[in-house]
């Protein structure tokens, strides 16, 4: 048993080390600021460097010159990290690119502890090969992988959503142990620092917590352990990320979250055609939310939804650089039939369970004996939380981006989404492996048909850097 289990760990550390080298090959191959505003968020580490203090927002030598604004008003976890590496570089050589490359490895680590976290969910979730599927689906989307390639905070996002399901997964099996309350606390606070669109986690961990711990234990409605635990979860917290929004409150005159001093230097410092007075919203147009959704912008090859979808699945440099259209339709479908097959078999994912406990009473004539006693009474089970969890937990991101996009500002792009990775490719994973059992009854058919998958999403993956993205930048001066 010890020997498959040390092969086994030394397959991890085999797929770890392919991840970590298969980032930093998306990372290394790419010049500067070829991605979504790369300059603007190196230009936060560069400060942090120089000053070793945290920016204000507004700060003109990190606010930008067309959009008055920067990427410090938002939280900077992420960028303090990369800071941490240009720093340590910079004993070594002052060279720009090598310590551009030191911040992007830092991304490239988040990558790969994302698929740390990932490989240790699927063992929990999944006891049949299908977690290959899930672990291929997450770790090598060709959108996911160019998100740990460049300088961001979208990376920690994900990073943190990952570190957040894996506390979730524990609690299956384990319960709401002392451990796993700290687990997830970590895993909010490291959310609560990296991007708003991943704010959906810390409400979903509210909500399971919560759920599971009052009604899915044997003494249901346990108020003292609730609360207990509950604080000492939000002590954590407020104690690791509390810092970040009292400062905002005081440096942004009450500002806890920054976006409202934000939009005011956009409007004071912004070229004219960027101030948020001049840019009507399709709210202001008296438009629908379905009329943005079909609008095709300037630029944009499809509409709202169809940019949306493409640049998930895989779109590069600032979204100029295109998967052929028949592989992202390829995706596409491939998602669309996992998808359908677990909602089909919406049962078996959302489900109560009655519980029987066996107790002994005492008979009339004073003799032990043994009686079932069948107490029936719903308790929800922890898994069917949990997939509540994760589908609530799918959807917000998609609702926050279709909402500033309405409202706000319109943004058509998959990396606003990322957040939903994880629970996205958990049912589509889910929705295989319910076909999987239902029309092919060999389980050695079925451990190759999850194998087959797996493979087949690392070649579409592989490709997608060897064919579409690395040409571009071959012979880059």
């Amino acid at each position: 048993m010890r020997y498959f289990k040390k092969k086994e760990n030394q397959r991890e550390l085999l797929f770890l080390g392919a991840i970590f080298l298969y980032l930093f090959l998306w990372a290394v191959i790419q010049p500067y600021n070829v991605s979504p505003d790369e300059y603007m968020r190196y230009d936060i580490v560069e400060y942090l460097v120089k000053y070793g203090k945290l920016p204000h927002g507004g700060d003109p030598e990190i606010r930008n010159a067309t959009w008055g604004i920067s990427y410090a008003f938002n939280p900077i976890l992420a960028y303090m990290f990369m800071a941490v590496f240009v720093r340590i570089t910079m004993f070594f050589t002052d060279n720009f690119n090598t310590l551009l490359m030191a911040a992007r490895i830092a991304n490239v680590l988040l990558g790969t502890a994302t698929a740390f976290f990932v490989l240790r969910i699927s063992k929990r979730l999944f006891v049949t090969e299908a977690r290959l599927l899930f672990v291929s689906l997450v770790c090598l989307l060709p959108g996911a992988v160019f998100l740990f390639s460049y300088v961001n905070s979208d990376g920690l996002a994900l990073f943190s959503t990952a570190w957040i399901v894996y506390a979730w997964t524990r609690t299956l099996d384990e319960g709401w142990t002392w451990k796993n309350c700290v687990l997830l606390a970590a895993g909010i606070s490291v959310c609560g620092l990296s991007y708003y669109n991943a704010y959906g986690f810390a409400l979903c961990s509210m909500f399971f917590f919560a759920a599971t711990s009052l009604m899915s234990r044997e003494k249901r409605w346990d108020w003292k352990f609730f609360f207990s635990r509950g604080f000492a979860m939000a002590g954590i917290v407020f104690a690791l990320i509390g810092w970040w929004f009292i400062r905002n409150y005081v440096i942004y005159d009450g500002d806890f979250l920054g976006q409202r001093t934000s939009n005011w230097y956009m409007e004071m410092y912004a070229i004219e055609p960027y101030k948020p007075s001049v840019r009507p919203t399709f709210q202001e147009l008296k438009k629908t939310i379905l009329d943005m959704y079909l609008y095709v912008a300037k630029n944009y090859p499809h509409n709202w939804i169809l940019t949306v979808a493409c640049s998930f699945v895989g779109e590069f440099g600032y979204m100029d650089i295109h998967m052929p259209y028949w592989l992202s339709k390829t995706y596409f479908a491939l998602f669309g039939g996992g998808l359908l097959s677990a909602v089909l078999h919406w049962k078996r994912l959302l489900y109560f369970r009655t519980r029987i406990k066996i107790k002994t009473k005492t008979s009339l004539a004073g003799e032990q004996a043994a009686v079932r006693l069948l107490i029936f009474g719903q308790h929800w089970d922890r898994r069917g939380l949990f997939q509540i969890s994760m589908a609530v937990a799918m959807v917000i991101p998609f609702a926050l981006l279709t909402w500033y996009s309405y409202a706000s500002d319109y943004q058509a792009q998959g990396r606003y989404l990322m957040p939903m990775l994880l629970p996205f490719m958990y049912f589509i994973t889910r929705g295989y492996e319910y076909l999987a059992e239902r029309f092919v009854k060999r389980e050695t058919a079925r451990r190759w048909i999850y194998r087959g998958g797996a493979a087949l999403f690392a070649v579409f993956s592989l490709g997608t850097y060897l064919f579409v993205y690395l040409p571009v930048y071959i012979g880059w001066e």
